[in-house]
């Protein structure tokens, strides 16, 4: 004899929110960067403690390379579109959109603005390294016309070397809240 049962969506509550979802483990779009995993049934609440651990000098590595990326592609298209030649008599609409940013002082004051707040001092940080060029993270001058200025470039040997002195502070650098309201007090990410 068999008998044939309809699957039942999994239903769990956190923080006193209901949740409800047709798997029990991988899943992902409840918190961010959590994987949860329904192990079994129970009415009484349990707690859970989720913690950043001790992320990796790699992975730190790793997360400040797409930071880095991230900014340089934003100069990028603020360079192209700021200094793309609008054309006279244009003969296809390809021709008759390009350039309608070309010297947008508003757009030229996002890339200055962002470089300003990449390169200057994060002020009140405890422990040492208060500029990305502490960590071997350098830029070129942020002017207008070249397409490579106002980029970060990073030193490898130099990031890794202030990685292994001290994870807190390449992480305070970045992420450090401060008490003013001027973007000096915050850290680079912060700023951004």
């Amino acid at each position: 004899m068999s008998k044939t049962v309809a699957g039942q969506d999994a239903k769990f509550d956190i923080n006193g929110t209901a949740y409800t979802r047709s798997k029990n483990s991988g899943i992902t779009d409840v918190m961010t960067d959590v994987s949860i995993n329904l192990l079994g049934t129970t009415t009484a609440a349990g707690t859970l403690t989720v913690t950043n651990g001790n992320p990796s000098t790699d992975d730190l590595k790793g997360r400040i390379k797409d930071f880095v990326n991230a900014y340089n592609s934003v100069i990028d298209y603020v360079n192209t579109r700021s200094n793309e030649k609008k054309v006279s008599q244009p003969k296809t609409l390809g021709e008759f959109l390009q350039g309608p940013l070309a010297h947008d002082m508003a757009l030229e004051d996002v890339g200055y603005n962002l470089h300003r707040w990449m390169t200057d001092t994060v002020k009140d940080l405890p422990g040492g390294g208060q500029m990305l060029a502490d960590l071997g993270i350098t830029s070129s001058k942020y002017t207008n016309g070249d397409n490579d200025n106002g980029k970060l470039n990073i030193d490898d040997t130099k990031l890794t070397s202030a990685l292994n002195a001290s994870t807190t502070n390449v992480q305070n650098l970045f992420t450090t809240i401060g008490t003013a309201k001027s973007p000096s007090s915050q850290g680079i990410a912060k700023r951004v």
